[in-house]
């Protein structure tokens, strides 16, 4: 009866490989920029191999502040956000190596909102061994997007811009100043600490500069979480960009600069994000300038849609 069991599982767990390796080979064009939870996962793995000077990784605060199209433009640096609504760091550590096997990054930018979502309960041990379960079969990773091709639901004008989803909508934050000095600490749980320190291990082993950084976010950000954050990056010194210690650098303006009342940017906040990152990134790392070299035209082309849809 054991053997029988055995048997089973084995077939079972075949057959899981057999249909992510069928859905990868068949879908992967489609499957690339859809909208879905996912869709950043694919959308990766399609670019050009070895083609992303920059991987973005973290919640959906990551999504909504760095605009790689922007950043082409100014700079000709390929980046590529792997973000997620609500992304635990568990599934950025496994985002992460799933990236690196398709991508040769020298920077890895990781939004740090994450680091507090989710405390040590048993649902985040669950949430764990799930997000493990599905790095090694990803036809758990496309279920909901293979049934958009199945269904034939691919919706009219979706544009994924590397990741960059455009939100152009206002909703302002007038709630006043958040940032109120201190010396206390927000405590960082374990289970995200064990999975920032396999990031980190990850990126030395793969001799990626690790960086660190909090978008601009009244609803998630006060300064208990910047001291958590600042020890952890002195201890290994990661460099570390906290913009909303930025804001009247950045010229935030909380009327205009947030999709919903300072929980995320906007188009236009992160428009001012990204500008800063451009030089900051271009003062401390020697990134290529791929404008201008015949494998990159693609970029160009999705620029100028950007350009055109955005005004940026």
């Amino acid at each position: 009866m054991k053997k029988k069991i055995g048997i089973f599982i084995f077939i079972v767990i075949c057959s899981t490989v057999m249909l992510s390796d069928w859905i990868e080979r068949i879908y992967i064009g489609r499957l690339a920029g859809l909208p879905g939870r996912y869709n950043s996962y694919v959308g990766i793995q399609k670019e050009q191999k070895d083609s992303i000077d920059m991987l973005v990784i973290g919640d959906s605060e990551s999504m909504t502040s760095i605009s790689p199209m922007e950043l082409w433009k100014s700079t000709g640096i390929t980046s590529y956000i792997c973000g997620q609504s609500g992304q635990r760091i568990s599934e950025s550590y496994y985002m992460l190596k799933h990236a690196l096997d398709y991508q040769s990054p020298q920077v890895v930018l990781l939004e740090t909102n994450m680091l507090f979502r989710y405390t040590n309960t048993p649902d985040s041990l669950r949430s764990s061994i799930s997000d493990t379960a599905m790095y090694y079969f990803p036809v758990l990773q496309y279920h909901n997007l293979w049934k958009n091709i199945v269904n034939d639901q691919i919706p009219e004008g979706w544009q994924s811009y590397k990741g960059f989803a455009i939100r152009p909508g206002v909703a302002p934050y007038s709630k006043g100043s958040y940032m109120k000095k201190t010396k206390k600490e927000k405590e960082i749980p374990q289970i995200n600490l064990w999975y920032l320190d396999k990031i980190r291990k990850l990126c030395e082993k793969n001799k990626i500069q690790l960086l660190l950084y909090t978008s601009a976010s009244p609803v998630n950000h006060n300064y208990k979480r910047y001291n958590a954050v600042l020890k952890y990056a002195g201890k290994y010194g990661i460099p570390y960009l906290d913009f909303n210690q930025k804001l009247k650098e950045l010229g935030i303006d909380w009327k205009s600069d947030t999709l919903d009342k300072g929980d995320h940017l906007n188009l236009s906040g992160a428009h001012k994000i990204t500008d800063y990152m451009t030089t900051y990134l271009q003062e401390h790392y020697m990134l290529p300038d791929h404008r201008g070299d015949e494998k990159f035209t693609k970029w160009d082309t999705m620029a100028e849609q950007y350009t055109t849809e955005t005004g940026y």
